[in-house]
């Protein structure tokens, strides 16, 4: 483009830069496909702009060698949530030496997992309750797309990633491919942090099955990218 575009085939030109083209370059270059690392690192402010930007980079260039529609681009994330609404504010008459806050000590959490796309389109819900069997589930109708799990300490592990693919992520995807008129293998991109129990062989295979790529934001900046 900055020296001869006439070069390119969109110009009337000899060269497509396809992903064949992409993926030969890459290979003189000495690059391999490798698996996230799970290994903590700082990121300094410094590096950080850097950080992000190869991140989006990473994000734009897969988007487009891949041809994926933005309605095929879903970001997801674990958070936290106490079963107590907890807050270390309240209201107390002036003057008052102490004042004390029910449920402030209640450290009873389930894990919620929060998916969506960027056009704005949220996928169905997954919550994982702290137990060994269906019990601790709360008893309430949930929707019938949210995904209702549980495991020994609430937090999401690979069998939870595993169940949360199947049940939520896939169905939306194969939805969206049809209502795009897209083939049933169409590719999608996932983004999400290189939390551990998302990286591993099982989780990582069964979304190349499904021609789902992955762009993972590096470590320590989840809360910032």
């Amino acid at each position: 483009m900055k020296h001869d575009s006439n070069l390119l085939d969109t110009n009337g030109g000899p060269i497509a830069l396809k992903k064949g083209w992409a993926n030969h370059l890459l290979t003189r270059m000495g690059m391999v496909k490798r698996k996230a690392s799970t290994a903590k690192s700082k990121v300094t402010l410094e590096d950080f702009d850097d950080v992000k930007a190869q991140m989006l980079a990473d994000v734009k260039c897969t988007v487009e060698m891949e041809d994926i529609p933005l309605d095929l681009v879903i970001n997801w994330d674990q958070t936290a949530i106490h079963y107590v609404p907890r807050s270390h504010w309240t209201m107390a008459k002036a003057g008052s030496q102490r004042v004390e806050v029910v449920g402030l000590d209640d450290k009873r959490q389930i894990t919620a997992l929060f998916g969506c796309t960027i056009t704005g389109d949220f996928l169905p819900v997954q919550l994982i309750y702290q137990g060994k069997t269906k019990v601790c589930h709360a008893q309430v109708d949930f929707p019938k797309d949210w995904s209702i799990t549980h495991t020994p300490s609430h937090w999401s592990n690979e069998d939870t990633m595993v169940e949360y693919i199947e049940k939520v992520l896939l169905p939306y995807v194969c939805k969206k491919r049809k209502e795009l008129n897209l083939s049933p293998n169409h590719p999608a991109l996932a983004i999400f942090d290189v939390f551990k129990g998302q990286c591993t062989e099982a989780v990582l295979s069964l979304l190349e099955k499904n021609n789902i790529h992955i762009v993972t934001v590096p470590a320590n900046t989840t809360n910032r990218l």
